[in-house]
């Protein structure tokens, strides 16, 4: 039954993202145009391509991943703080002998680890917790994640993977009741990270924990002392990219909410 509701929102976050919806706008288009209704058909097709600009610039993407990412603080280590555990939240890998290691994670699990790494080091004694499900990979995301976390130095007595969890809700479960009345930082996203803290909050309030949360944001999308050019008007590919994975965070955060 789980399996079907996780397909189900999967299913669903992908229509609704922007490039699904703008195909779809197009669609409607011609069906209209189809249909003789030229005034509606025009009037959709001006605001499909109003669409598409907006999402293709800069400004768009910086002005709402900055509302995500600014919530919680980076990760400084304070004095006589003691962290228990360091938990790195799964995104995306893919196994592929040809390349190096240096290529078996996604852009965002590289800084995501990176950032756990730097935080267990601060933090002798710790755990590092490594997350995440095959998906479409022969091995899971979290033995990606183990892979590559040896090859920076950091032993294998040091780590404990969850290979089975397969969203955010599934971590913050998992984890939160694992370390249940100690200290966990938890390192994801920064555009990421409201909707985690928000269900280890859930979980903890469920469970009756007495769990500390601590945030260390990485991969931000937006920073603050960056100037627009000339140029960011202008549609790009990558910028669609980023305006996708902040629209995915708001679509995350209404289920979490919703789900409650």
């Amino acid at each position: 039954m789980f399996e079907w509701a996780f397909l189900f929102k999967k299913l669903v976050a992908a229509f609704c993202m922007p490039l699904p919806i703008l195909v779809l706008l197009v669609c409607l288009v011609g069906l209209l145009y189809w249909r003789k209704k030229v005034f509606l058909a025009r009037s959709t097709g001006v605001f499909a391509v109003f669409f598409f600009y907006l999402i293709s610039i800069q400004a768009t993407g910086n002005f709402f991943a900055s509302k995500l990412e600014n919530q919680y603080p980076s990760y400084q280590k304070q004095k006589n703080e003691i962290v228990d555990y360091v938990l790195v939240l799964g995104s995306g890998h893919n196994s592929d002998s040809s390349q190096p290691i240096s290529s078996l994670l996604s852009s965002s699990s590289l800084k995501r680890l990176v950032e756990g790494i730097r935080v267990y080091r601060l933090n002798p004694g710790s755990k590092l917790l490594l997350s995440g499900y095959p998906g479409r990979d022969k091995i899971s995301h979290a033995q990606a994640l183990k892979k590559v976390s040896q090859h920076f130095g950091v032993p294998e007595s040091d780590m404990i993977l969850a290979g089975g969890v397969k969203d955010t809700r599934e971590e913050a479960l998992h984890w939160a009741n694992l370390a249940k009345a100690k200290t966990l930082v938890v390192v994801t996203s920064a555009s990421h990270m409201p909707r985690s803290m928000y269900l280890f909050q859930q979980v903890k309030k469920d469970e009756g924990l007495t769990l500390r949360l601590i945030s260390a944001p990485t991969d931000y999308m937006s920073h603050k002392n960056t100037n627009l050019l000339w140029r960011d008007w202008f549609p790009s590919g990558h910028n669609i990219y980023n305006v996708e994975r902040v629209w995915h965070e708001y679509l995350g955060l209404l289920w979490a909410k919703l789900a409650a």
